[in-house]
């Protein structure tokens, strides 16, 4: 007979307990804490992220952003369970637009790592920091230099849970986590810009991409050229729903679910109804693959919807999953077979939005030009040998441009025969002529950058930049001295807007030491404002672009083919 003393009661968990359990639900492994801080980044609204590792993880996990930071006051609350600024009365849950709203990321995180908050508030004028140890504040809150937003300093990830820690596999494979969670959240928001680090390395930046063009070309780094070169751009809308994004066709298929990309309402989630939904369409247009690749977003009402079903938010729940079955298959469908329907001039729903809560990109993005053209386009700009794109004939000497090459020569067509574009040539061209203009009408207007960049200089160039301040500001840059071998840019001219900071900074220094003329320097601005990697253009970007060199350059940038020399060839 069993002892009633001996039987076990109930009692209350400790606080650090009850953390350590509840993070066994948000932190799985390294990539867990990485996606969970990124995520409190974006619903700060930051715009620039930057991301360091050590150790695959294990060693250190660095966040630090430049959103609306946390207040001095609430510091210590941000790391305490169920503590959220996101969510204030049950309604709220069931509209959800943040990324987070449970208020535990934090303090799971820290019952099992050495954590260190720093932030400061958008109107405060200094940061401050406090320090945790397995879910002990070790010290009060203590002021910090810090910029407007928030680091977080994830150190010896679960050194206090030795069965956890053990399960961990090498760093390689724990960094390749980290690395695929960032790649999916950079797809989620092209607005904002990522930089990730592993043992002082870079491994990549993403710059924001703030046009269509951009946006591919992020696309294209993540997920590879090959699936840019099959994909079509699709958007379509019905009864209050939208899906439009990038879908590959039904020849390009890969052995695993890797290049499976899905978003509802910013939010990346796996979701077994949504890839029926996808396949079924597939296999209607003779898909015989193993798994389809695509990008895609889903935007809804975020009453129709409910997040609030996972821990890690990794499923959602739809109030009418029928009707939304139903209209992803119909739009993927619809694409598959007629690529041509696939684009076209998106119908926005008016009602105000959170700023900060769904990524902005969604809403002001407009589409407005012929897929049917642009497809054609699209899928010949890696390949001149298939059949060129048919466009209506527009003015101008150097014709109708009819596909791009290599990312290196666009190729036209005019009444004498055909134009080869030098892309790189023609924009430094372009840019050449804007910034003479603009020195001519002293309109080279500094504009703040979303983050200072520091750049580091030996002592006597740093010097010259210091003494040659003058020309820097006559240049449209602003700068400032912050030590012996350290210039801060602040400020760069719009038209510089693809400029790497630093190599510019360092060019123009070298050249002010042998007292250049404005020309020499209009000249370096030319040589370093532009990026080396050129992008793919669609249609319209295309035509813009031919009628620009028009405008603004030579003949230099161009060599003309005419039918006898064609001929010859």
């Amino acid at each position: 007979m069993t002892d009633s003393a001996s039987l076990p009661r109930i009692h209350q968990l400790s606080a650090a307990l009850a953390n350590q359990i509840a993070a066994g639900e948000v932190v799985e492994r390294p990539a867990s804490v990485v996606k969970e801080l990124i995520e409190n980044s974006l619903d700060a609204g930051a715009r620039r992220i930057q991301v360091h590792i050590e150790s695959g993880g294990s060693r250190l996990i660095r966040v630090q952003d430049d959103g609306c930071g946390i207040h001095d006051e609430d510091l210590s609350l941000a790391l305490d369970r169920h503590a959220t600024s996101k969510i204030h009365d049950p309604a709220e849950l069931m509209g959800i637009r943040s990324l987070g709203f449970r208020g535990e990321a934090l303090p799971s995180i820290g019952s099992v790592s050495r954590l260190i908050l720093s932030s400061r508030y958008q109107s405060s004028d200094k940061g401050w920091t406090l320090r945790c140890d397995g879910s002990n504040i070790i010290n009060a809150r203590t002021p910090v230099a810090h910029n407007v937003g928030t680091t977080v300093e994830v150190q010896d990830l679960f050194y206090n849970t030795p069965a956890r820690r053990k399960f961990l596999r090498t760093d390689k494979t724990e960094f390749g986590h980290i690395q695929e969670r960032i790649q999916r959240l950079a797809l989620s928001r092209f607005d904002v810009g990522f930089e990730l680090f592993h043992n002082q390395r870079e491994v990549y930046r993403l710059r924001p991409a703030t046009d269509e063009q951009a946006m591919e070309l992020r696309i294209a780094r993540v997920l590879g050229k090959p699936f840019m070169q099959h994909a079509l751009r699709i958007d379509f809308e019905a009864s209050g729903l939208r899906l439009w994004g990038w879908l590959a066709t039904a020849d390009f298929n890969r052995s695993s679910s890797l290049l499976q990309y899905f978003y509802v309402n910013g939010r990346a989630v796996r979701d077994k109804f949504v890839n029926h939904a996808i396949r079924h369409a597939y296999e209607g247009s003779g898909f015989t693959g193993s798994h389809p690749a695509y990008v895609m977003y889903l935007e809804l009402s975020p009453e129709l919807v409910d997040v609030n079903v996972h821990p890690a938010k990794h499923e959602v729940r739809f109030r009418d999953s029928r009707l939304l079955h139903d209209f992803i298959c119909s739009s993927v469908d619809r694409a598959l077979r007629d690529p041509a329907a696939g684009d076209r001039q998106c119908i926005y729903n008016s009602a105000p939005v959170a700023p900060g809560k769904i990524p902005p990109q969604v809403r002001p993005w407009q589409v407005g030009e012929d897929l049917a053209a642009y497809t054609s386009l699209h899928n010949h700009t890696h390949d001149a040998t298939g059949p060129v794109a048919v466009a209506s004939p527009q003015a101008g000497p150097l014709g109708v441009p009819r596909f791009q090459l290599k990312h290196k020569y666009l190729i036209c067509e005019n009444n004498t025969g055909m134009v080869v574009i030098n892309i790189s040539a023609a924009r430094r061209a372009i840019l050449r002529q804007s910034i003479r203009e603009a020195l001519s009408k002293k309109e080279m207007t500094p504009v703040p950058l979303i983050m200072p960049v520091t750049v580091s200089l030996q002592q006597g160039m740093a010097n010259i930049v210091e003494n040659n301040n003058d020309r820097f500001t006559s240049l449209g840059m602003v700068l400032d001295r912050i030590g012996e071998n350290k210039i801060i840019v602040r400020q760069l001219p719009s038209l510089l807007g693809d400029a790497e900071v630093a190599s510019l900074v360092i060019a123009l220094a070298q050249l002010l030491a042998s007292s250049p003329n404005d020309a020499q320097l209009q000249e370096c601005l030319v040589t370093h404002g532009i990026a080396d990697e050129a992008e793919r253009m669609s249609a319209r970007q295309m035509s813009e672009f031919v009628r620009e060199v028009e405008r603004n350059a030579d003949e230099s940038v161009w060599s003309q083919l005419g039918l006898q020399d064609l001929e010859k060839l």
